[in-house]
This record gives C-alpha cells, structure tokens and sequence, in this order.
C-alpha cells in the first residue's frame, strides 16, 4: 500500500525508526478524534489516524497511521502520495481511513481516497483490505479493489465471486448518476454521504442501470495482487 514503516512500538525502537509525531503518544490519548476500533472493540486495537492540516494539505498532503494494543502505541506507519516509494513514478491516491468490520478470523478494513494529475484527471475509489487474525498479529490476505471513479465520469466496481474477483467499467450517464444516488463533486462522481455499504450499493447500482451501455469486465484470480498491493 507503499505505506512506510517510520516507528516501532513504543520503548522498542528498532534501527532506523523515527520519533512519531506528537499525536502519537505512548499511551492512547482518550477521546481521539480520528480514533477506530479494528473490528471487535474487544480485541482491544484501535488505528489512530492523523492527517498534515493547513495549506498544503491539498497540495501535498501526508497521513499517518498508529496501531494501539490496548493503550499502548505498537507501529507507526506514513504515507505521502508524491513521494511514496514504490510508486513507479506514479501519481498515487490520498488515501483515509473508512471503517472496519471483524468476521470470524478476518478482519476488513475500508479506506477511501481521491486524487489528481496536474489538474487535468481526477480520480476517487474505494478499497477493502482484507486481513488474517492470528495471535501473532494480523497478515494482508487481499485487497479488493471496490470502486474507482475518474473524470471522464468512468466507473469501475470490483466484486468477489468465488475465488475470483470480477472488475465491470462503464460510462455513467447523469440520469443514471441521479437515479443511483450519486452526485458530481469537482471532476469525480462520489457516493452520496453515508456509511460503506450505501456507498458500494450506489456504485453497484449505476452499474446495474448502465449494462445496456459499453462495458468492460476482466477478471483475476483472489491470489493476483492488484495495483495497490505492489509494495507488499
């Protein structure tokens, strides 16, 4: 997810690591205002998200994420879309933290992002990362590629069927747009505000409502990685 390892839990630093950011403490700071539970409050891990404020937020922005054991801080992780290693040369996505959900022995974390090319591409999507639970921690089984818009009002949903993942593209007309719940934000159409799930049921039903339109489906197996996945 070319996020970048810059500090280890707190009191065992490793070679390397990097003093966190000041809203990142050893101890988890009570009401956190970008504080989420990872799945069962009970497993007792929270993700802390900060994001860089003030002007070059938009221009050239920075996330950082901090898991918590209970209260205490384990890894620090960062990212910056222009400079983020791995990325080949590419231009990445402003990514932020959605939600989580636990089932069984799986964990599914959501994030959403948007970015842009020198003004003249825009572009938003929607992840589920899914992990393993184990007690030795949690391991990155797959990632689906939920939903990608772009500002040629292109929309390209990703669905898991069986063993396979199952990706449909299509133009979405404004009645459609309409219709499904959508609106137009900048140069990228955008579910209207809600949880994930109303998010994905939009999307899925622009693309339900489009199937007399031209599409394009192409199909990979759950074990291919996808773009995203490249700095695993």
């Amino acid at each position: 997810m070319y996020f970048e390892h810059v500090a280890g839990p707190a009191g065992a630093g490793r070679p390397g690591d990097a003093a966190p950011p000041p809203g990142f403490p050893d101890t988890l700071p009570a009401g956190a205002a970008r504080g989420f539970a990872l799945g069962d409050p009970t497993s007792g891990l929270t993700l802390l998200e900060q994001l860089d404020a003030g002007p070059d937020r938009g221009r050239d922005p920075r996330t950082w994420w901090a898991l918590y054991d209970g209260d205490t801080r384990s890894d620090v992780w960062s990212f910056q879309p222009s400079t983020a290693s791995g990325g080949d040369g590419k231009v990445l996505t402003d990514y932020h933290f959605d939600s989580a959900e636990r089932r069984d022995d799986q964990l599914f974390v959501r994030i959403t992002g948007s970015g842009h090319l020198n003004g003249a591409r825009s572009w938003s999507v929607g992840e589920e990362l899914t992990f393993e639970v184990t007690p030795a921690g949690l391991a990155l089984l797959r990632v689906r590629n939920a939903w990608t818009t772009s500002s040629d009002l292109g929309l390209r949903v990703e669905r898991e069927v069986g063993d396979t993942f199952v990706s449909t593209e299509v133009v979405v007309s404004d009645d459609v747009l309409a219709r499904c719940g959508l609106v137009l934000v900048g140069d990228y159409q955008v579910g209207a505000p809600g949880p994930w799930a109303d998010q994905e049921r939009a999307f899925t039903c622009a693309i339900e409502r489009s199937k007399n339109r031209s599409t394009r489906s192409t199909e990979r197996s759950r074990d291919s990685r996808s773009f995203v996945e490249r700095a695993r």
